[in-house]
């Protein structure tokens, strides 16, 4: 056979070059730095033969009978719409299987392909918040209907977190949710409130702000001595002394036993605890009467530590020292 041109010879050479690609691999989807074993570069011919049939240029080179052989054997003409394509199918077999997208962002599917990433790309390009085109309107509506979720995932957490800190207002009128607890669905809702407040309230935005605030958010977390304090200073300026009942109870706290405490902290029975010279001066200022250690106790703080035992039966007083009733750690 006599070819008409070395473009013709060309033409067979990488054509013959591409089918046997296709035979090892079942398509065309090469890189553009892929090299034949004979040295070809069928990469960059490949990435070629697109440019021409987007542009339409050398059509003489590029003739249908040849677009059309390239096709049967797996021709990519658009690489991106390809790699979509390959991606959501990958997701329509994990929302098979699971019932949803939520899917982590470092989870790779059996076929090797990096979907938890893709997920969040398809939510950043809606949003116009990275580059790359644009998801068309057909593409919206795939990926609505194998449950796509538009939110991030910090978005997502922000609304979960929300959604149980309203719960728990509701429940108790109140914000002070104690360290460790887990709400009724498993959320670790003391973690995420202790969270909120090590951010910090300027560091969330405006809307959220008001959010949490309308719920009774404390962002800084009072001084349990001094919420304590406080009481007594009262108590001290209605009652003009300290001699508080056993049982009298200031917003849940029981008063006369952390008054007793002090005198404890002080006089060295509380191992690793101190009074600054500050609290002294202050305690001292609303009528306490401090005195360094003995060898022991009075018979009279030893009979009120246990009744004060007694009352609270294994419980504590609030450590939030803001209204919560019965002891819970408050964060």
């Amino acid at each position: 056979m006599v070819w008409g041109s070395y473009r013709d010879l060309s033409w067979e050479r990488y054509f013959a070059e591409a089918r046997k690609y296709y035979e090892e691999h079942g398509n065309l989807n090469t890189s553009v730095n892929d090299v034949a074993d004979s040295g070809i570069r069928l990469g960059a011919w490949i990435c070629q033969l697109r440019t021409y049939r987007k542009s339409g240029i050398q059509k003489g080179y590029l003739t249908e009978e040849r677009m059309k052989a390239l096709n049967e054997i797996g021709m990519i003409w658009d690489v991106p719409d390809y790699l979509w394509e390959e991606n959501f199918m990958e997701c329509l077999q994990y929302y098979r299987e699971h019932g949803n997208l939520d899917i982590p962002n470092a989870y790779i599917s059996p076929k090797g392909l990096k979907i938890g990433g893709w997920i969040r790309r398809q939510r950043l390009l809606r949003k116009g918040k990275t580059s790359g085109a644009k998801l068309t309107e057909e593409q919206i509506v795939r990926l609505d209907g194998i449950g796509m979720v538009w939110k991030t995932k910090p978005e997502q957490q922000w609304d979960k977190g929300y959604a149980e800190a309203k719960a728990y207002y509701e429940a108790y009128g109140n914000l002070n949710v104690p360290v460790s607890y887990v709400s009724p669905s498993g959320y670790k809702l003391g973690h995420w409130i202790v969270d909120r407040r090590e951010k910090g309230k300027a560091k969330h935005s405006a809307e959220r702000q008001e959010q949490l605030d309308a719920l009774g958010m404390v962002w800084v977390k009072p001084d349990p001595w001094e919420v304590r304090y406080g009481f007594a200073k009262a108590y001290y300026e209605e009652h003009r002394n300290l001699n508080i009942p056993s049982k009298y109870r200031a917003d849940g706290i029981w008063l006369a036993k952390w008054v007793n405490e002090q005198k404890q902290v002080y006089a060295g029975k509380r191992k690793g605890k101190m009074l600054s010279d500050e609290q002294v001066q202050r305690l001292e200022a609303i009528g306490l009467k401090l005195e360094r250690c003995k060898d022991d106790w009075s018979l009279e703080s030893q009979n009120q530590e246990s009744q004060w035992q007694k009352d609270d039966s294994g419980k504590q007083d609030d450590l939030n020292g803001v209204g919560c009733g019965e002891y819970r750690e408050a964060v």
